[in-house]
């Protein structure tokens, strides 16, 4: 069940709690500020990199061994994600765990993101965490020697790096120009030259933005004591941020001579302020095929979604479309995965269907709205993605409680309203921007490619 704002916390927190419907004994707290990558300044660069994987250094109140011991000796994990908006702390624990393990979330979370508030200080005197903080709370708590060590980590994660991940996070640094340009990953050559002067300054634009607070599982009476123990830096940004704008960039990562390759293709989407366009954008790219239904088998248990999979007669190559959301915009765009040798006409093929987006049936939308529901429920048992997207959602404004309330909302949406959704895309495609990690040398040159869009 969602539970309202405190008047205590609402000018510095909100939270949720599912409590009363989980029966899970695994259950997760998050708090998600609103600050990613894109408020990192030239100098800092990638340094959201850094502070996703420092999740478990040193804090201010523990060590990093106090952590990982306790941590794993209980079977909880304490994670961080993020993207181009936000990033998320997350702990999964059970809930008899929870009142004593929530303070290395908070030793984890607030080193970065806001300031304890001293009338919780009060509440928790007994708090060992809380008496640190409260003397503490000024300081960012980053060393030398646990970043000297991370380095060669930061490196090892850029070579695992999936051709996917790198070829989605390319294409929005070739679509934008701005803040949202910026990777969520550091590049190589920054590597060696990330300070912790720099993770200070990164740090210090956290508070700025309002930060949201969601459990699942955990009682109500827990959570509130979490988000009271959290206080945003109420402080006028120095300067006004940044707007970002369609460049229409060309990216590439070159893998190899006849090597798989990956093709994006991305026009400008539409932001999370507006949820109602958010659900029409999210039910055009279901209706165009957003992967397999079996997500997280095989391979070989992957059904292909129409219209996209009579694109090409190519067993090897797969096709999806994405949409990806952040404050005020977004992008929507088509992905696929080839062989070198079918490469330029894969990346001919989607950048046509991105360009025909209007040519969609009605059929095709009610078939897309189905695959919409099923995506919005397919993780409902998982306690972290639920919990994340909980904060996400008051972070918009926006409340579903559940399969059935989020069902309702696509069943509402009219088949001529997302039509009219696909032709608004359409008329942006001349802003395309491609992104090709593989063999480059298969894919034409991007002002071949352009033709006919501008």
């Amino acid at each position: 069940m969602l539970s309202n704002r405190s008047e205590e916390t609402a000018r510095s927190v909100l939270f949720l709690d599912r409590s009363a419907t989980t029966a899970s004994s695994e259950s997760s707290a998050t708090v998600v500020p609103q600050t990613g990558s894109r408020h990192e300044s030239h100098e800092q660069r990638g340094v959201s990199h850094f502070v996703r994987a420092m999740t478990s250094a040193t804090g201010r109140a523990h060590s990093a061994f106090a952590k990982m011991r306790q941590l794993q000796r209980r079977g909880a994990t304490i994670a961080t994600t993020g993207d181009r908006q936000t990033l998320a702390f997350t702990l999964r624990c059970t809930p008899v765990d929870f009142p004593e393990l929530k303070n290395y979330l908070l030793d984890a979370a607030l080193r970065s993101v806001v300031q304890l508030a001293a009338k919780a200080c009060g509440n928790f005197a007994q708090s060992t965490l809380s008496r640190f903080l409260c003397v503490a709370a000024g300081r960012c708590c980053y060393h030398e020697w646990e970043l000297a060590d991370m380095k060669p980590f930061i490196k090892d994660n850029l070579l695992r790096l999936s051709p996917e991940e790198r070829v989605i996070d390319l294409v929005q640094s070739a679509f934008w120009f701005g803040p949202l340009s910026n990777s969520v990953y550091c590049e190589e050559a920054r590597v060696d030259g990330i300070s912790v002067d720099h993770l200070k300054g990164f740090v210090g634009n956290f508070g700025r933005e309002h930060c949201t607070v969601a459990s699942v599982g955990f009682a109500y009476d827990e959570t509130l004591k979490l988000a009271e123990m959290i206080e945003l830096i109420h402080e006028k940004p120095s300067a006004q941020e940044a707007v970002s704008y369609p460049k229409r960039g060309f990216e590439y990562y070159d893998l190899g001579r006849d090597s798989i390759t990956w093709v994006a293709a991305a026009v400008q989407g539409c932001g999370t302020c507006d949820f109602s366009r958010l659900l029409k954008h999210s039910a055009v790219a279901a209706a165009c095929g957003v992967g397999c239904a079996q997500a997280g088998q095989h391979p070989l248990d992957c059904i292909r979604h129409s219209p996209l999979a009579f694109l090409t007669e190519d067993p090897q190559t797969e096709l999806r479309a994405f949409n990806l959301s952040y404050a005020e915009t977004g992008v929507f765009g088509i992905l696929a995965r080839t062989q070198a040798c079918t490469a330029e006409k894969a990346t001919r093929a989607i950048i046509h269907f991105l360009s025909n987006l209007d040519k969609l049936s009605a059929e095709d939308i009610e078939i897309g709205k189905k695959r919409l529901k099923f995506g919005l429920a397919v993780h409902e048992e998982d306690c972290v993605q639920v919990a994340e997207g909980l904060a996400l959602q008051m972070a918009n404004n926006v409340q579903m409680d559940g399969p059935q309330e989020s069902f309702a909302m696509v069943d509402s949406i009219a088949t001529d309203d997302i039509l009219a959704t696909a032709n608004e895309i359409v008329g942006k495609k001349a802003d395309m921007a491609i992104a090709v990690v593989g063999d480059v040398t298969a894919v034409p040159l991007d002002v071949d490619l352009f033709k006919g869009l501008r």
